[in-house]
């Protein structure tokens, strides 16, 4: 192979790869976005693509980190409490427990 080949498909594998990465980031199902508490329009959740979040709930301005796994969401607060989802299209399905999101279910805006 002469090196006018070898670059040609070295630039080809290079292109292969990236087109590759692209198909399998838009296959992930990324969850960033906006939802809003079905029960009070002015609560919102923003979560960002960094696994940050945003959430005004009950007239205050929380943030955090999130984890998805699979159709599993857990927002984590900065106190260490883990408050968990499940994810069914576009919505949040949040689990009855104690925290200020019990049983809520939020759409995605």
């Amino acid at each position: 192979m002469n090196a006018s080949m070898a670059r040609c498909h070295t630039w080809h594998t290079a292109v292969v790869l990236a087109v590759v990465c692209l198909l399998l980031a838009a296959c992930s199902g990324s969850i960033s976005g906006t939802f809003v508490n079905t029960q009070d329009q002015r609560e919102y959740l923003e979560l960002k693509g960094d696994g940050t979040y945003y959430v005004f709930v009950h007239g205050v301005g929380l943030t955090g980190s999130y984890e998805r796994d699979g159709s599993k969401l857990t927002l984590k607060t900065a106190q260490g409490l883990a408050i968990r989802a499940d994810i069914r299209g576009n919505d949040l399905c949040f689990e009855k427990d104690e925290s200020w999101f019990s049983g809520e279910v939020w759409k995605r805006k």
